[in-house]
């Protein structure tokens, strides 16, 4: 923990993936050993997932990255779960469900998968708007980088470019 806290700037926190089981290792016992050690983020890929993890004691923040239909809201209300917005419909369809919900924005920077594309920066900046969307985070998936193949670093490094201009148009319209 202290040589991944050493490299990462003083606000940051870790996220730990434990969707799918944690990956076949056992979700709620990864969890809770990494609650004990200080981690208090985790993402998993669907409510029912995170609402497994609450109903075993685990603590701390729950952000489900795949889609929730705006009908399971009082679960993640409930839950105390903060849900990915996956693009501009779905967080229209969030805010309208009337019931205010903690959420992440996901960002499309190249995955195509799931997020609101990096370009429709109007689009991303309205969500902002939305009076039940209580925004705490907004984040992209780098898709390939994980690869030291040439052409997958340049990709990278292009994700993470798009990604960082669009914050910077953010900011500039508050």
């Amino acid at each position: 923990m202290q040589t991944l806290h050493g490299v990462l700037p003083p606000k940051c926190r870790i996220m730990a993936v434990v969707k799918a089981n944690a990956y076949g290792h056992g979700d709620v016992e990864v969890a809770r050993h990494l609650n004990k050690i200080g981690i208090n983020t985790f993402a998993v890929a669907t409510i029912g997932e995170g609402i497994h993890l609450r109903e075993h004691g685990v603590t701390g923040e729950i952000l489900v990255l795949g889609y929730t239909v705006p009908q399971r809201i009082p679960e993640l209300v409930h839950y105390n779960l903060s849900q990915t917005v996956v693009g501009l419909e779905h967080a229209k369809q969030i805010d309208d469900f009337g019931t205010p919900a903690r959420v992440h924005i996901k960002v499309d920077t190249g995955m195509h998968r799931l997020g609101e594309s990096y370009e429709h920066v109007s689009g991303i900046a309205q969500m902002f708007e939305y009076k039940n969307l209580k925004i705490e985070g907004i984040f992209t998936h780098l898709c390939v980088a994980d690869s030291l193949d040439v052409g997958d670093v340049k990709f990278t490094e292009g994700q993470i470019q798009s990604f960082y201009q669009l914050l910077v148009q953010l900011r500039s319209r508050h």
